[in-house]
């Protein structure tokens, strides 16, 4: 059986349906195991990390301990805040509130950052027929690394709502460049640093208090600021995106975005010792879009 008639049986709507409720199934399998996980790791770690932040307290250098025991909350073997100073400054509020209810603020922040992302990645596509678009958001919620980010209390799923909008925020450029020709960007930290087209490098005139008097000019300015905020929630971050012209004459530009970080392995490796130490080493998330 070829792709395409694979393809054709998926979209069918029994399959879709079924599809669905094996989605429901698992999602609501992962909530129903999350209400215990308020007090435990990645989010308590967050959670101690801008509480410390917000006390005048440096949480890289102070052992996280003591505070998580005040607060109720499991330290693990993260001593020390393993995010940025920006991802701590903006999830300060939060600790304004008690853990438990910042926990499912959180929660719903991610799903909020779901929502928005497969809004973006899935309605009104070129290409992409309504029956696809349910199949594809259904897979989505069915994805293994989803239903982990929720269950851990993680910040991935704003980075892949960050990741989306960046690209549609000026399909201008991409619909009409990334159409003719390829095109590769690097980015390494908070900066590009490499890309086909030179006019993306540097990060060109700041739109947001001058005029951009061009597509080219915003798509720069809109990668660099990308890499900023990816930058900071992904500490020591490498994304490579890559856009190919579509086979097909008036169909979609494809982009495939992959993302690769340290930040978890370095705050494990670093501070705890046994088997999950080496399990979390290298993530790498890769997201496909149509600009």
């Amino acid at each position: 059986m070829n792709g395409e008639r694979i393809a054709t049986t998926m979209r069918r709507p029994a399959i879709v349906a079924v599809v669905w409720i094996c989605a429901l199934l698992v999602l609501t399998g992962t909530l129903t195991k999350m209400p215990g996980q308020w007090h435990r790791r990645d989010f308590s770690n967050y959670y101690e990390s801008a509480w410390a932040l917000r006390h005048g307290i440096d949480p890289y250098s102070t052992n996280l301990t003591p505070i998580g025991i005040q607060l109720g909350l499991e330290t693990g073997g993260l001593l020390h805040a393993s995010e940025t100073p920006p991802f701590l400054l903006s999830f300060e509020p939060l600790t304004r509130l008690p853990p438990r209810t910042a926990f499912w603020t959180w929660t719903a922040i991610n799903f909020s950052a779901l929502a928005i992302a497969m809004y973006l990645l899935l309605a009104h596509r070129r290409g992409l027929s309504g029956r696809t678009a349910w199949l594809l958001a259904g897979l989505m919620l069915m994805w293994a690394p989803v239903n982990l980010n929720f269950y851990w209390g993680q910040s991935q799923l704003i980075v892949l709502a960050l990741m989306a909008a960046a690209m549609r925020a000026d399909r201008n450029y991409w619909s009409v460049a990334a159409a003719t020709a390829p095109q590769t960007i690097s980015v390494t930290g908070n900066a590009v640093s490499g890309s086909t087209d030179g006019t993306l490098l540097g990060g060109g005139p700041n739109c947001s208090t001058s005029v951009c008097s061009n597509n080219a000019q915003l798509a720069a300015y809109d990668l660099a600021q990308w890499a900023k905020s990816l930058y900071v929630l992904l500490p020591a971050d490498t994304a490579t995106v890559l856009c190919t012209p579509p086979v097909t004459a008036n169909y979609p530009v494809g982009c495939s975005i992959t993302v690769s970080w340290v930040e978890r392995s370095a705050g494990i490796n670093a501070q705890s010792s046994g088997p999950t130490a080496s399990l979390m080493t290298a993530p790498s998330y890769t997201l496909y879009v149509e600009p």
